[in-house]
């Protein structure tokens, strides 16, 4: 969720700041380095999600879940360049700064998972004061 959120504010951030600032270096701090940031922190843990909630199916459901990430990078090109047309590239800002803090909600999805009732025992005595 924090992720989305930095995410956002770093495109935000950029788009505020673009026509009063001639410098590129800003607009490398804000749009690559801030929201590259938010975005590393939004995919490391979707993809360690998928392995808590899967086990069977572990590598499958890992699978599909990257998969995404491809889409994504196949996807918003012409969506990005068929809002710029529209409505300039300061909207293409707005649209994937919306995009990207509308992706705070997923997090809310999540649920809890019911504790198992046995513990798993290592077979090994100086592991077992680790369960």
């Amino acid at each position: 969720m924090s992720g989305s959120v930095l995410a956002s504010l770093g495109i935000f951030l950029s788009l505020v700041i673009s026509p009063n600032v001639p410098n590129l270096w800003a607009m490398v701090i804000f749009f690559g380095v801030l929201s590259g940031i938010g975005f590393g922190m939004m995919f490391q843990p979707s993809v360690v999600i998928v392995g808590i909630y899967f086990e069977r199916w572990r590598p499958l459901a890992t699978g599909i879940a990257i998969a995404g990430t491809g889409v994504g990078t196949f996807a918003f090109p012409p969506l990005l360049g068929g809002i710029s047309k529209v409505w300039g590239w300061q909207g293409a800002y707005v649209a994937q700064g919306s995009i990207a803090l509308l992706s705070a909600l997923f997090p809310l999805l999540y649920s809890p998972l019911p504790m198992k009732s046995k513990a798993r025992r290592f077979k090994c005595k100086q592991f077992q004061h680790f369960v």
